[in-house]
């Protein structure tokens, strides 16, 4: 209503200023009002646009937090003179119900679409500290997805076929004490190392258009 409002400017101007009318100084829209009411649809397009475009046929689970992203820096544009009390309740509302009630952007499958989505990447984000989260997030879940089962182990077979006794060693705490930390660490860094390269090798790789 307040888009056809403004389209509709020139007409109520001149009809407002119609003697037969006769309407008071007060009862006719001012310019100070004319220019309010662009503020106020300069607020309030941006986000009709967003939900237009969040609930196309079209739009992804990674377009949601660019979306939100866009939605934030295209409100905060608008000058907010005059609209001082509208543009900071609307600016709260949206960041209590994508920042606070759903953290949209700590949402592991949010996340990870937006960051693997290469429109958008780690640009996508409001936040740095979110978009490495997230990255780490997909690191664990890359290298959880090619992790291979654990083999049972078999006997080593001698030549003739029978199985190979292992060699005891005379220290019974031998077989009590094994050092296994380093190498599970080491093998849990060599698993991560090259997916963490090639997963920051991708991110750093120009975004499409």
């Amino acid at each position: 209503m307040l888009e056809s409002v403004n389209k509709s400017r020139e007409r109520i101007t001149v009809a407002q200023s119609d003697p037969e009318l006769g309407l008071t100084a007060n009862q006719q829209l001012s310019p100070t009002n004319w220019e309010l009411l662009g503020k106020v649809l300069a607020v309030l397009k941006p986000a009709f646009i967003a939900t237009k475009e969040a609930e196309g046929d079209t739009c992804l689970i990674s377009d949601v937090i660019p979306l939100v992203k866009k939605l934030h820096l295209e409100i905060n544009a608008v000058d907010r003179a005059g609209i001082v009390t509208l543009k900071t309740s609307f600016v709260k509302n949206i960041e209590r119900y994508f920042d606070t009630k759903y953290n949209i952007e700590s949402r592991k499958e949010y996340g990870i679409a937006t960051l693997l989505d290469p429109r958008y990447k780690s640009a996508g984000f409001r936040s740095k500290d979110n978009a490495s989260i997230i990255k780490e997030l997909l690191i664990q879940e890359i290298v959880t997805n090619n992790a291979n089962p654990t083999l049972n182990s078999s006997p080593t077979l001698n030549s003739d076929g029978g199985a190979e006794t292992q060699t005891r060693s005379a220290d019974p705490w031998d077989a009590v004490l094994v050092d296994t930390e380093s190498s599970e660490e080491e093998a849990c860094e060599n698993t991560i190392l090259p997916v963490r390269k090639q997963v920051s090798e991708y991110l750093k790789e120009k975004r499409v258009r």
